[in-house]
């Protein structure tokens, strides 16, 4: 008799590897899609503190060298110097709560803009 197709111990060693090699690559997937989303973060908040820059420059007035200046990501989007979208996190795809926090560096005689995803609201009591 001529009999055409597999037998099930064909079958089943196929389907075994195919389980074995997804074992193997789901991990691997996972991780680099994390490692994606963590350097779009990274990525993100240098937008935003690039963005806080150029927003320090139409408002310099209300910077000094004494004091920090908490500048919340809403004043940026209100202004429309960046969009709600560009205040997503790419982790969690949920809006970005933190602060830009401008403060002046006396030894490089610049100011420094950095996120920190403390609320500005937290930040300003903690001093």
């Amino acid at each position: 008799m001529n009999h055409k197709g597999f037998t099930l111990i064909e079958i089943i060693c196929a389907i075994t590897i195919l389980t074995v090699i997804a074992l193997i690559a789901t991990p691997i997937i996972l991780d680099t899609l994390q490692e994606s989303k963590e350097k779009a973060y990274v990525d993100q908040t240098k937008v935003l503190e690039e963005t806080a820059e150029k927003w320090s420059i139409k408002n310099a007035s209300l910077l000094t060298e004494d004091k920090e200046y908490y500048l919340e990501l809403e004043q940026l989007v209100d202004e429309k110097l960046i969009t709600s979208a560009d205040v997503k996190d790419p982790r969690t795809n949920q809006t970005m709560k933190g602060c830009l926090v401008i403060s002046y560096d006396k030894e490089h005689l610049q100011y420094d803009f950095n996120y920190n995803e403390n609320t500005c609201a937290s930040l300003n009591t903690a001093k």
